[in-house]
């Protein structure tokens, strides 16, 4: 019989190319930068030593026998070559759970990497085994967000979502809801998901019921669900600019004269709230109801299950 806890869930269940030899090589004063790029985690968590394989990281220990996992060389892709990455492990700059890689060893989902003692934001490689059980190897979970809990998981910060979900395992939110919004939102370990659910191209379509300050007009409900014009902050090359767009057409129903349903299917910031402000209106209660087909079924505020069986068909739905 499953268990749900308050915050706590269920318990159980060779390139030789004269380009690349020549590439520009990031000095280690220059690394700090790369955080704010995204190369780096710009959340410092614990770097752990824990893990079941961390005794056996390096190659001459047999870690590369496994075919699962990645080579560390990958884990810094996003900014250098594979050429500069065998060069920081070759150099003892990088480190697995706090132990000096050695050229070829892998590492997992969980696996802590550190590149001159920063943590690197590798996991969104999303190491997938040939098997496909994505459960055996991740974590899916769906928590229903109290007001007042804040979508960062910088530990630090009081009242984060890390701490209020208290999962044993790393994780981080698939997107944010604002801290005055509550309701459905899911968190992995894998980090394919955020991109393939969260990006517009996507249209994964995302319900919410909003209470304004008062009365909507039938030509407000039109504009809502034919677009609205607002700006909000977009990420375009690693940096923050002001996107002033339309908004896609959304799915608008009237349940009360100041209360309404509706359906998105894009993720810009504080999208509901700058569209309703737009035509006049304040947002008093912002409530997501659903994510995909996935919704609030056996959960009650601030509590978190696994994904079922049916609602993990529509992230693999989305990973396809």
């Amino acid at each position: 019989m499953m268990r749900v806890m308050k915050g706590g869930g269920r318990m159980g269940s060779a390139d030789n190319s004269l380009a690349v030899q020549q590439r520009w090589r990031p000095s280690r004063s220059h690394l700090g930068a790369v955080i704010s790029r995204g190369g780096f985690s710009s959340r410092y968590r614990s770097c752990y030593t824990s893990s079941a394989h961390s005794s056996s990281s390096n190659e001459d220990e047999g870690f590369t026998n496994d075919k699962t996992g990645i080579r560390i060389n990958k884990c810094f892709k996003e900014f250098v070559s594979r050429r500069e990455s065998d060069r920081y492990v070759a150099d003892g700059r990088v480190q697995i759970n706090g132990v000096v890689a050695k050229p070829g060893a892998r590492v997992f989902p969980g696996d802590c990497v550190t590149l001159d003692g920063k943590p690197v934001s590798w996991e969104k490689l999303a190491i997938v085994r040939e098997d496909g059980d994505l459960e055996s190897q991740f974590v899916y979970i769906k928590y229903w967000k109290p007001r007042g809990v804040i979508c960062t998981t910088d530990t630090r910060i009081e009242g984060n979502i890390i701490d209020a979900v208290s999962h044993p395992k790393r994780i981080y939110p698939v997107g944010r809801l604002d801290k005055d919004t509550s309701g459905l939102i899911l968190l992995t370990s894998d980090g394919r998901v955020p991109n393939s659910i969260l990006r517009a191209s996507g249209k994964k379509s995302k319900e919410y019921r909003v209470e304004v300050n008062r009365a909507i007009t039938e030509r407000h409900l039109t504009m809502l669900r034919e677009g609205v014009l607002i700006t909000t902050v977009a990420q375009r090359d690693r940096k923050a600019k002001p996107l002033t767009a339309y908004t896609l057409p959304a799915q608008v129903e009237r349940i009360a004269d100041n209360k309404v349903l509706m359906t998105i299917y894009e993720g810009r910031n504080r999208q509901i709230r700058k569209m309703m402000e737009a035509l006049g209106y304040k947002v008093v209660k912002l409530h997501r109801l659903k994510v995909m087909g996935i919704d609030l079924d056996r959960l009650v505020p601030g509590s978190w299950v696994p994904l079922n069986e049916i609602e993990m068909k529509w992230i693999r739905g989305g990973l396809s």
